[in-house]
């Protein structure tokens, strides 16, 4: 079975395309290069330029033996290592005794007080001589006036205050007036305005149904089968007796 093609109206071109039409390439024009110091083109700049060197000359050689040519054996950083050869000499004499204290004979805890912090020590000195007695009057020998008093015999000073005691005054008389517990205390009722008063009234029984009523237990509702749709019941019927053949 071969398909069908329906019909179609194809899209009337709008202009012309560019494919149309024929004209150089982009390998045609030449573009001047950007490498070298000279550039042709005035909008574009110089690109960087690397020059290679020549070739050197080759080294030098060094004139003189190498260091393969010495012999460096024993040698270290502080000279050629030597051994000292063995001789033998005459025996020395023995060293004189020392001539010194031995150890017991230091006390060393004698020597902390100059080697360590210790607390300071007093001691009492030697009893001075006494001094030669003073030919001066003792202060209880002046007899210096008194600055008490309206007359003062001291020129040179200035009178002290006096004083005075007065004696007793009489109290006076007390204002014969009734004190505060003379006064009866007044009723606040009276003058102002009454304060609620609540009075406790005797107890009374609540509201409650007197009549005397049979108790729940009283009651045998299982025996009620009248006013109740009874379940069925079962029961076996009696036995029957074998027939006498």
């Amino acid at each position: 079975m071969g398909y069908i093609q329906g019909q179609w109206t194809p899209t009337k071109r709008r202009g012309p395309i560019a494919a149309e039409f024929t004209g150089p390439g982009p390998a045609s024009i030449t573009l001047p290069s950007l490498f070298g110091t000279t550039t042709k083109d005035a909008t574009k700049s110089n690109s960087p330029s690397y020059s290679l060197n020549g070739r050197p000359k080759s080294k030098l050689e060094t004139v003189g033996p190498g260091p393969a040519v010495y012999d460096l054996t024993g040698v270290t950083n502080q000279g050629k290592v030597q051994p000292g050869g063995t001789i033998l000499s005459g025996r020395l004499k023995e060293p004189a005794n020392f001539v010194t204290p031995s150890p017991a004979a230091y006390v060393p805890e004698k020597g902390d007080d100059s080697i360590h912090e210790v607390s300071p020590k007093f001691s009492f000195g030697v009893k001075g001589k006494d001094p030669k007695p003073d030919d001066n009057p003792a202060p209880n020998k002046y007899k210096i006036p008194a600055l008490m008093g309206s007359v003062v015999t001291e020129g040179g000073k200035r009178q002290s205050p006096s004083y005075t005691l007065s004696g007793r005054t009489k109290q006076p008389a007390l204002p014969k007036y009734p004190g505060p517990g003379q006064y009866n205390s007044v009723d606040t009722d009276v003058i102002k305005k009454k304060s609620p008063r609540i009075t406790v009234s005797t107890r009374y029984d609540l509201p409650c149904d007197k009549t005397k009523v049979p108790g729940p237990g009283a009651f045998s509702p299982e025996k009620v089968t009248d006013a109740l749709d009874g379940t069925p019941r079962y029961s076996f019927g009696i036995r029957d007796r074998k027939s006498v053949v």
